[in-house]
Parts: C-alpha cells; sequence; structure tokens
C-alpha cells in the first residue's frame, strides 16, 4: 500500500503564475476562534493526537481561495502527474480541484482524514525555505508518525485517503514561514 510518495523541484512555472496572480482580498480567512492543541506541542515532531480526528480539521489558520475551473491548464498539468506515479488508475478518470490555499508564517490545519472523500490525492506545496514547513500523517504500516518537510521550490505529495479502519490516512499540516498549496483529486477511478 503507497501511503505518501513526495518530490521536490525547484522549477514549475505553470504554478508560480497561477500563485502570482492570487489576491488575498479574494481569499476566505479559515482560523479557529480556540485551538484545541498548543502550537508548540503540535509542532515537535513526536507529537502525535487524534484521539478524536475527524474528516475536517476543528485547528486551522490559513486563507481558502476559489476552486480552480474543471478545464484549468492546472488540472490537466495534475491529471498527467497522477497518470505517471499512479499508473493502475489507467487513463479513464477525472481529477478535480478539491483547494487553493494560503498558509501565513505559523498557519496550520490540524490533524484530519479526509474520510469523506476517499480518493487519490495530489498537493503541491510552494516555499521559499527547506525544513521550515510538514506534511505529517500517521502511517498504519508501522505506527509511527512521519513528517514530509517542504522544500525549497515546489513540494509535490500523492497519497489516498480512506474511508474507514487501517484505510484512514490521518494528516496535518504546519508552517513557520509562507506555503502556498494546491489540492486536487481523482474522481471517476475504476475501484472508488
Amino acid at each position: 500500500m503507497v501511503e505518501c510518495i513526495s518530490w521536490k523541484t525547484t522549477e514549475c512555472g505553470l504554478f508560480d503564475s497561477y500563485i502570482n496572480s492570487l489576491k488575498l482580498s479574494d481569499a476566505s480567512k479559515q482560523k479557529a476562534d480556540w485551538l484545541t492543541e498548543d502550537v508548540s506541542r503540535f509542532i515537535n515532531k513526536d507529537h502525535f493526537s487524534f484521539t478524536e480526528c475527524t474528516n475536517k480539521a476543528f485547528d486551522r489558520d490559513l486563507y481558502l481561495f476559489p476552486l480552480l475551473e474543471d478545464d484549468s491548464q492546472l488540472v490537466e498539468f495534475a491529471k498527467s502527474i497522477f497518470k505517471d506515479k499512479i499508473p493502475s488508475l489507467g487513463s479513464e478518470f477525472k481529477v478535480k480541484s478539491t483547494g487553493v490555499h494560503y498558509y501565513p508564517p505559523k498557519g496550520l490545519m490540524g490533524w484530519h482524514t479526509n474520510a469523506d472523500q476517499p480518493r487519490w490525492t495530489l498537493y503541491i506545496t510552494r516555499t521559499f525555505q527547506e525544513g521550515t514547513s510538514f506534511f505529517r500523517y500517521f502511517s498504519a504500516r508501522d505506527e509511527t508518525v512521519r513528517t514530509s518537510y517542504d522544500g525549497v521550490g515546489f513540494t509535490f505529495r500523492i497519497f489516498k485517503t480512506g474511508s474507514s479502519g487501517d484505510k484512514l490516512l490521518k494528516h496535518c499540516v504546519y508552517t513557520d514561514i509562507d506555503r502556498w498549496s494546491l489540492g486536487f483529486q481523482v474522481i471517476g477511478e475504476k475501484n472508488e
């Protein structure tokens, strides 16, 4: 079972152009009025608390932009990445945008599962400093918490979320710096 595939690159002009076109005034601020966890504990690499891990994160501090149009170049770009990295998908599937996020310094999305959307997911993130932001998940395979740090430039991550049991992918995000993130999901997969 693939838990999380990730790779980094310094160049991705299509994504850069898109980010540069966004204005924070077009986004909705997503900030919890309270945090269920102390952020200093949250960023500790050994910290793991999701006794009530739900589909959506309660703890969040980010900006959410409107979704991309279904026919955009970025959606087609994401589909080509899925085809290349997950050959078992074949070619008869569609891809949709699931989120355009800007995380300000100290921004986060707490532990959650996306169990209500059990699909292959791709996130492309943009940061300007190595090792200051991350995607963290619980590996059901060996029951450990794993941290995948963002690199300078673009970090790509593909993972599959499940709807129950050991197929759930419990995960969270944190950043010390500006972090852009663009999400996509496979829809219409044969085994969906």
